[in-house]
């Protein structure tokens, strides 16, 4: 395969190679291999050599390495939707490579034993992305338990997507919070949660965490006011479509952690109390997605809008508010870029001579299925924030 490596030429503008590698009996002349080395050490050799297979991945090393005079040069290594890819894969990728991060979203060929060998050998590893890893359970991790000590991943790993690895319970994710977990995205797991006590172990030992996605998950108010008390650090969270996750979960994070900048809280049985928490506790928010949170109301928005005066983004679809508590939002966050009301009945054009008025930076506005705009109303908003795109009515006006 060696033999085949047409070696890469810099591309005009970039510190970029680029390799060909042939494939003896291919149905295509070639595989084109995006080999991307930069002076940071990216290979990239993602979706668009979906049929990739570990020989190739061998040779794309090689042609690394000779890129590099011979050094362990690639430090992040992107093989997103290389589905031909088995576990001897990673051995190759471990010998070759001084990893920094790793991305196998979609490498279905993976199983267990594969990252197990990630988990012992790569020393230096920081971001690991495993998403959509169907085949992965807890025993992918067994490394972690036990005395580890001596274990890379434990002294390293910060960033950790686990997105859509439906087989993982609650037991993988106690193993990796012995990590000093930064970034954390165990959305669509649908395991997690299935024993709230379990869950409620790890959410209490993630000293670090700043960032987590919760979504769809079976979460419970109780593991997030654990995450809060022992996570002061949370900048991002999201529980969308977490049925367990209500008030009380947000009232914790709003007391625990003042300096949350985004909230996802979509179809949560949330109510006013939420909203009130998070004026009070968290004013520096902002980032709130509570669309189809049937409990919310003018009196809770209101109360954030009191209390949260450099909102960017906001998004209501369905919500049962009105005009009263989006007039004030406008006055209070003149920094507001984005607001989404969409299927808001009793909002109306009120609304947009309040943005128009308030939020020259604006930038998106959606409406849909909310009361009547005129063509008054759009002109206005196309004087006051002439960057926004209105999405209003039934059809979607451009202002410039």
């Amino acid at each position: 395969m060696a033999d085949n490596i047409a070696h890469g030429v810099p591309v005009e503008g970039t510190n970029v190679a680029i390799g060909t590698l042939m494939r003896a009996g291919s149905s295509s002349a070639a595989i084109t291999v995006a080999t991307v080395i930069t002076t940071s050490g990216v290979l990239d050799l993602s979706e668009r050599t979906v049929r990739l297979s570990d020989s190739d991945l061998a040779a794309a090393l090689t042609l690394s390495q000779h890129e590099q005079a011979g050094a362990k040069g690639v430090h992040r290594l992107i093989l997103a939707g290389c589905t031909l890819l088995s576990d001897a894969s990673m051995h190759t990728v471990c010998a070759n490579c001084d990893l920094y991060e790793l991305d196998l979203s979609g490498c279905h060929g993976l199983s267990d034993a594969g990252l197990q060998t990630l988990v012992t050998e790569c020393e230096h590893l920081t971001t690991l992305i495993l998403h959509d890893l169907t085949a992965l359970t807890d025993d992918a991790f067994a490394p972690l338990s036990g005395d580890c000590k001596g274990a890379p991943l434990l002294a390293s790993l910060s960033t950790l997507n686990l997105s859509r690895c439906q087989t993982l319970t609650d037991g993988a994710i106690s193993l990796l919070a012995q990590c000093p977990l930064k970034d954390l995205n165990v959305s669509l797991c649908k395991q997690l949660g299935a024993a709230a006590t379990a869950t409620h172990h790890w959410a209490g030992r993630l000293p670090c965490l700043e960032r987590i996605n919760l979504t769809a998950t079976a979460a419970d108010d109780t593991a997030v006011s654990l995450l809060a008390e022992h996570s002061p650090c949370l900048r991002w969270f999201n529980a969308t479509r977490c049925p367990k996750v209500g008030d009380s979960g947000v009232m914790a994070l709003a007391a625990k952690c003042s300096g949350l900048l985004s909230l996802y809280a979509v179809r949560t049985p949330i109510t006013d109390a939420a909203l009130l928490a998070l004026g009070k506790g968290c004013g520096g928010l902002r980032e709130l997605h509570v669309a189809a949170c049937l409990g919310l109301s003018d009196d809770g928005l209101l109360a954030l809008a009191a209390g949260c005066s450099g909102l960017h983004t906001l998004i209501l679809d369905s919500c049962p508010i009105t005009d009263e508590s989006l007039v004030k939002v406008a006055e209070m966050n003149k920094e507001l870029t984005s607001l989404s009301a969409s299927g808001c009945c009793s909002v109306s054009e009120r609304t947009v001579y309040a943005l128009a008025k308030h939020c020259p930076g604006l930038q998106n506005l959606n409406l849909r299925a909310a009361g009547q705009v005129t063509e008054s109303g759009l002109a206005a908003l196309a004087v006051g924030a002439p960057n926004c795109k209105a999405f209003v009515n039934a059809q979607l006006a451009s202002i410039w």
